[in-house]
Order: C-alpha cells, then structure tokens, then sequence
C-alpha cells in the first residue's frame, strides 16, 4: 500500500516556513525531566575528560583486506555518540560548559573525507579499500551518513549560539557538508536499491535513512524550495517501504530489526506531521497501527523477543518510543505495553543513529500502566510467523516463509521453545558483522545461517539452500487447534531425495509438541538438529533433560548425540552469557515414510 500516493498527498504547500517549524508539537514537555536532565548532564562531563580518537585509514582498508568491520567502525560511532551527549549536555544545563568539546568533535566529524561506512562503499559495483568519494563525486548515501547529517542538523538548531559563540562558520559548515553529502545525493538520484523507486526490494534502510533526511532538512534547510523537494521524495520513497508490508504489518527483519524499520518509519511520520504542522497526519492508517503493534505480538517474556533472523537473545527497546507509537496510533494495548515496560532506571541510552526519536523519548516520559492481556494465539500471514503461549509461561514460536527474506537465515520450518524468559530451544542469532555476514552465498557458510543449526533436519546430507525459491509453505494455521502445519520440501534441493515433508507445530495441553510426515524417495538417513543453550542431559532412549527440569522427549528408536559448539564471536557470548551452545543430533537410518514427533515440556 502507498500510504501517501493512494490518499493523494503532495507536499507542495503544505510544508511551514522554516521560521514557523516547531519540533515535538504535540509533545507537552519542552525540556526533559528533572532525572533526564542530571544523567543527560553526567554523560557530558563524562565526555568531557574524554579524547576523540583518530579514524585510521588502515583501519577503514581494514574491512576490504580481512573483513573486520568493528575496529574502525567502534572509533566512528563513539566520535558521534560523543557528540549527541556533549550536546544533550549543553541543552540540559544551558551554561557553555561543553561548547568547547562540542565543537571540537564536531570538526572531526566535518573534516572526515567520507561519513559512509567502509563496509557500503561501492564503486563501480566493487567495495573499495579507500573510499573513491570525496569532494563533488558523492555519489552514496548510506545509513549513517545520512544519520550524521541528522545529529548535525541537531547541533544547529540546539547549540548554534553556544557554537556561534566558538566560531560563526561552524553551523555554516554543518549546512554545507550536510547538503554535499547527503541532501544532493539524494535528491539527484534514483537508483539507490534503499529507496525501490527501481521496484526492487527494500528493507530497514528505506525509513531509517528518510527519517533522517528529514530531520535534517527540518534543522538545516531554510529555503522553501530545496525543503519542498527533499519532503517530496521523502514520501515518494517511503511508500515504496509501506508497499513492501502485508496488511499485518510484520517485520520479516525480525524484532532487532523492526527498531530500525517499523520504528524508523513512525519517525518519519512524526516528522512530517511536525514540518507541515499536522497537514500530513497518517497515523490513523490501520498498516501502520499494526507496523507498531508487531513488536507487541513478537514479544516472549521480559526483554525477550521472538529471535527470528538476525535477531539477539534479548532486546533493549525504548519503551517511550512505543508508548507513543500506541497512543498516536489509537493502539491501546501497544501504548500499554510500553507503558508498563518503561522504565527509567534502565532506559536505553540516547542513539545518535535516530537522534529525532531520542530527543522525543526525553520529552515523552510515559507515565505508569498495568501490562496489556497479550494474546495466546498469533498468526502473522505476511511473514508466516505463528506464536502461542500458556498462562503457565510455556510459549512457542515457528515460522514458515522463504530463504530470500530480509537479514535471512536458512531457516524455513524453524521453531523456538520458552518457558517464560528462559530459552529452552533456540536460535543462535547472529555473530559480530563482517564482510562475510553480507557477502551473498559466503553468508551461509556461517554457521548461525545455517539450517543445521536451527531447529531443522539434515537429510541425506542436505542442508537447505539461500534463495527465495526454497521455501516452507504454510499450508494451515489453525487458531482452534493452535497449530501450523507447513510443506518444507521445497526448502531443500532437489538432490535431498525429498517427496513429502510437512511438519505441524502446535500447543498441546502442556507441551510444545512438533510432528515431521517424511517421505523419502528411496531410504536414506535425516538427522534432527535441536539448538540448545544449555547442555541436555540424555536420560534414556527417547528422554533428554533440559534446562529449568523441562523434558524433551523424541521418538525411542532415534540415536542422540550432543555437540558443544564453543562461542568464539563475543557478542554471542554476550547475547547468551555463556561460552558454549549446545547441539542434539537425533539420527534415523534408512528411512523411507515415517512420523517423528517430539515434545517440550
């Protein structure tokens, strides 16, 4: 659905002067709160004493050489994290005790040849080791570049006569660069894959670049014209980011993701209400409600959300944002949801990233509320996720859909088991990025993509393959039943010898219970794949005991082994606060037609 396209919205004449623009307006706070304003003013002097550390170029050739993205890509995010704090800082206290430091992070950021990260550089097709880019060559516009542009555009419209004061070109710099880097290259060109003005596919990188496009075109762009035609094609290319969703509104990027994607665009449509002063007001469209209302129906227990593609064991939301998202969208149990799960002792430090959504979270402290009633039974069609939970904290997750899907692993079939916050079985998510974690087919030789490492069989030695092509069709969802049966033949290729496999996930009294129908075309060998994150202890033929005293249980006529599976990358480490997985290998031998069942419980 064009959202702005099919209700024949035009920005010509409906944007304020740049004189009249007022950020946050229907936000009644105009500073943050007394408790807001002291950590906003302790992480400025922390800034402070602080040193802004050299960006290499070995560093950035460091991405091409050997893959590693981290090394510059930490001294790049922490110079601007620096900056949004200094900043908050000044605004909070008001007194020109961070102007000096302030301005010196922000001359490193504008004299940096390039705001684009190493790892989306491309010239001519090719990743570069240094960037061809520079002067009137720009040619690409990336996530965080257009973010810097949007922090920078912050810094005008918050500390320009603190900055002024240092030196009168400083802003005037910032509108420059800003404009040279970002607005022009956007405005000049359609071929950008983010933006689908070609029909291709889109993904998180539509909204969250828009949404800071606009942000800075609010704060650094005063004439009319040039304000006029970056809105313009603001809202060209977030439909074709709204036209991509099925009417439910699920993330197929999963829920890390969605922060970036469904969230990224909520603030896109707070910025365009606030540049034209509630002309343009979308927030009553039933896809966004639901946009919003997605990381509601994929939310387990806790900080735990349904970890499906390049997902994280446990999620940090900002809270304030989605109480907002709830109450601008008349979603009440979303605005309850973040409500009742905001709170400020550990709320999520501001992100430079979505500076627009960080300040309003500062001005929009949700007040208290009971939790919503989350629902027992969810069906999301568009991406074919099913989730079913028990009043005893038993929940269940599966999935359906296809291996060509955003930030996708190969895992068309999939299922995870918990028991409350407590991952019983899992997946594994995703290691630290590098070139190779978005590197076309070398991706899946990672071993977090693939499916023998979710919760899926090899057979006859076949994994599946990436692509949209191999798929696991649902073929029923069944609210009653609670249950989702799938055809995951065409997940595998051909040479697997597969002539039927429908596997059927459902809630059956107690237990989380998975059943395989497989039909092979001659007797051949299936070896079942359960993730773990701690060490299962095997009881018995057909019994394993897993973590919390929950039993899982398999055909008696399977052999088991268990595989420790060392967390090497730190981040996972990190996501699972363990040095190890764990691995059960169920294995049948000459199968030809069978049913396997299992249970959790």
């Amino acid at each position: 659905m064009k959202i702005f396209a099919e209700k024949g919205i035009a920005e010509t004449g409906m944007l304020l002067p740049f004189g009249e623009f007022r950020p946050f307006s229907m936000l009644a706070a105009a500073k943050p709160a007394p408790f807001e304003k002291e950590k906003l003013i302790l992480n400025a002097e922390e800034r402070l004493a602080g040193e802004f550390r050299i960006l290499k170029a070995t560093d950035y050739m460091r991405f091409f050489r050997d893959g590693n993205r981290s090394v510059y890509e930490e001294v790049y995010f922490d110079r601007r994290s620096a900056v949004f704090d200094l900043l908050l800082g000044e605004w909070a206290q008001g007194e020109g005790r961070f102007a000096d430091k302030l301005a010196e992070g922000v001359w490193h950021i504008l004299e940096e040849t390039t705001w684009v990260l190493p790892a989306h550089i491309r010239d001519g097709g090719e990743r570069c080791p240094l960037t061809p880019e520079f002067g009137d060559k720009i040619r690409t516009v990336d996530l965080f570049s257009a973010a810097t542009a949007a922090l920078l555009g912050f810094v005008c419209h918050f500390a320009r006569a603190r900055l002024d004061a240092v030196s009168p070109f400083i802003c005037e710099r910032i509108e420059y660069e800003t404009e040279r880097r970002v607005l022009r290259p956007f405005l000049e060109r359609d071929d950008h894959r983010w933006m689908g003005l070609d029909g291709g596919k889109v993904n998180n990188w539509n909204p969250w670049i828009v949404s800071n496009i606009l942000t800075c075109a609010a704060f650094c762009v005063r004439g009319g014209g040039l304000r006029e035609k970056l809105v313009g094609k603001a809202l060209r290319v977030l439909d074709c980011f709204t036209d991509s969703y099925h009417p439910d509104g699920g993330c197929d990027e999963g829920p890390v993701y969605w922060t970036a994607a469904g969230a990224s665009f909520f603030d896109a449509l707070e910025i365009i209400y606030d540049l034209t002063g509630g002309k343009i007001d979308v927030f009553g469209e039933p896809l966004v409600r639901r946009m919003g209302e997605y990381i509601l129906n994929v939310h387990i227990a806790g900080d735990c959300f349904i970890p499906f593609a390049d997902a994280r064991t446990h999620l940090q939301l900002e809270y304030a944002m989605v109480a907002r998202f709830g109450r601008r969208t008349g979603s009440r149990p979303l605005e309850q949801f973040g409500r009742s799960t905001y709170r400020r002792a550990n709320a999520p430090r501001q992100s430079a990233n979505h500076p627009y959504r960080s300040v309003a979270n500062l001005l929009d402290i949700p007040e208290p509320a009971e939790p919503p009633r989350e629902a027992e039974n969810i069906w999301l069609d568009g991406i074919q996720v099913m989730a079913l939970r028990q009043a005893g904290g038993l929940y269940l997750a599966a999935k359906a859909g296809h291996n060509g899907e955003n930030h996708n692993h190969n895992d068309a079939g999939n299922f995870v088991v918990y028991f409350g916050e407590e991952p019983l079985v899992i997946d594994a998510g995703v290691e630290t990025y590098r070139r190779q974690t978005f590197d076309g087919a070398k991706r899946y030789e990672i071993w977090t993509m693939r499916s023998a490492y979710h919760n899926l069989p090899d057979i006859n030695g076949f994994e599946q393959r990436q692509g949209a092509e191999y798929a696991a069709r649902a073929v029923a969802y069944d609210g009653a039943a609670r249950s989702l049966s799938m055809e995951l033949q065409g997940a595998y290729p051909a040479e697997a010898g597969i002539v039927r496999f429908v596997r059927v996930v459902r809630m059956k009294d107690s237990c989380a219970e998975i059943t395989d129908r497989l039909s092979l075309s001659n007797p051949g060998e299936v070896v079942f794949n359960i993730l773990l994150l701690g060490k299962p202890e095997v009881l018995r033929a057909g019994e394993a005991l897993l973590g919390g005293g929950r039993v899982l249980r398999y055909d008696e006529t399977l052999s088991a082994c268990v595989e420790k599976i060392p967390l090497t990358d730190p981040k996972l480490r990190g996501d699972f606060a363990a040095e190890n997985l764990y691995r059960l290998r169920l294995s049948a031998k000459q199968v030809r037609e069978t049913v396997f069942v299992m249970t959790v419980a």
